[in-house]
């Protein structure tokens, strides 16, 4: 599973380096009630590792579409040796969580399949609170993009009204 390792190394680019690289260099609002995360295929597999790993950082997460290899799996592509056993995927006993983690993908996705959903079950499982939807009809494509982040953004907004009242 060599072809992974970069993307599965990305917690490390992601926390280490673009984090504090982009704190420093522009006016951004900090902390984890101001910090998203999402991704799309790969991205949202990585989303969800990265969301279990270092809950206490991102107040809102959307994983879209998540490829399979968080847990050992098998794929029409290749063998995912996994980042965690099944029993690990889960949030550390008393870990600050995000507001909102939602997981969702289309019901025709041709390329993740079932993997997102199986994500679910597992979270679901092991008590990992989160929101899980399937978009009737979307494939790995732009609809289900549109609609996970549709979503998030619709969450950060009526959080953020809401704490303004």
């Amino acid at each position: 599973s060599y072809s992974v390792l970069p993307y599965d190394n990305f917690i490390n680019n992601l926390v280490n380096d673009l984090m504090p690289h982009i704190e420093e260099k522009y006016s951004v609002l900090t902390g984890r009630e101001n910090t998203y995360l999402a991704g799309f295929a790969m991205g949202g597999r990585e989303t969800i590792f990265i969301t279990l790993q270092r809950p206490e950082l991102f107040g809102y997460v959307c994983a879209i579409s998540a490829a399979p290899g968080i847990v050992p799996a098998q794929d029409s592509f290749m063998k995912h040796d996994g980042q965690m056993s099944e029993a690990e995927m889960k949030f550390a006993e008393g870990a600050t969580e995000p507001n909102v983690f939602i997981i969702c993908c289309g019901t025709r996705d041709s390329v993740v399949g079932t993997f997102p959903k199986q994500y679910h079950e597992i979270l679901e499982t092991n008590g990992s609170d989160h929101i899980w939807y399937e978009i009737t009809g979307a494939d790995h494509d732009n609809t289900a993009i549109k609609s996970g982040l549709y979503n998030l953004f619709k969450q950060i907004a009526y959080d953020k009204s809401a704490s303004q009242a």
